[in-house]
């Protein structure tokens, strides 16, 4: 079988226009988005073509582990990807992400 092995760079999704735009689409409250404190685990979603000998797909998502909270205000998290990667291989658990409450689409707490 003969396939197209050209990637799109994944990115991030903004969730809240997500929310906006598709009425069964729910993510948690801004607050418990905006509040998120080391340990938690946050999912998100990686949206880019992918075509592969198994077929094409267009998104995965991953849990994180948040390990830097937004310690300036700059609506920045830093956290480690927390899940075995199907579509993006490149991405390993442990690797670093950046994201911002926005992309947030689902929030398990850690221990506090």
């Amino acid at each position: 079988m003969i396939y197209n092995n050209k990637h799109e760079q994944p990115t991030l999704v903004n969730a809240e226009e997500r929310a906006e735009n598709s009425p069964n689409f729910e993510i948690p409250n801004l607050e418990d988005r905006a509040s998120l404190h080391e340990g938690d685990f946050v999912q998100v979603i990686l949206e880019g073509v992918r075509h592969t000998p198994h077929g094409t797909f267009g998104g995965e998502r991953p849990w994180v582990r948040v390990t830097e909270v937004d310690q300036y205000e700059t609506g920045v998290y830093v956290g480690e990807i927390n899940s075995d990667m199907f579509v993006y291989t490149e991405f390993k658990p442990g690797d670093e992400i950046d994201f911002c409450s926005h992309h947030v689409i689902s929030i398990m707490q850690g221990d506090q």
